[in-house]
């Protein structure tokens, strides 16, 4: 069962320590100052250490706009890439009450990450479209089933 725990200075520091791998260096822009303000006061804005078992095993960051559409981006603690952990911890988040108010939810993932891209479609996410934007990137959506 994970536990979802607003992001804080400890975890931040967690979090920071995943970026020494390329991968997720690669694919995530690394944290600083300006986006932990953000993520810590900006209305709307939401941002969660996911921890298993009290282990920190994921990140996840929501933006929801005024019109309750929500986008997200997911990190997977690198040595738990490629265990089912993202697709669990989407799971877990599609059932957050935050999550349930939207009408919308939105994700990009870049072509080559053909993990994320079924980690989604597991989730029931729908990709838009067959072309990547001009980043590169390939949209999915989903709305949620159960808005409170």
């Amino acid at each position: 069962m994970f536990e979802f725990i607003s992001l804080d200075e400890t975890g931040l520091k967690e979090y920071e320590s995943w970026f020494s791998d390329p991968e997720l260096t690669r694919r995530i822009e690394r944290p600083t100052s300006d986006w932990f303000r953000y993520v810590r006061s900006e209305p709307g804005v939401y941002s969660w250490m996911i921890h298993e078992a009290g282990v920190a095993v994921g990140l996840i960051q929501l933006d929801v706009s005024a019109d309750q559409i929500g986008s997200f981006s997911v990190a997977v603690k690198p040595v738990l890439r490629n265990q089912g952990v993202g697709r669990r911890i989407i799971q877990a988040f599609l059932a957050r009450p935050e999550v349930l108010r939207l009408d919308r939810l939105e994700g990009t993932v870049e072509r080559d990450n053909v993990p994320a891209q079924r980690c989604l479609r597991a989730a029931g996410f729908t990709q838009e479209g067959v072309d990547p934007d001009s980043e590169g990137f390939l949209a999915f959506a989903l709305e949620p089933q159960h808005k409170t």
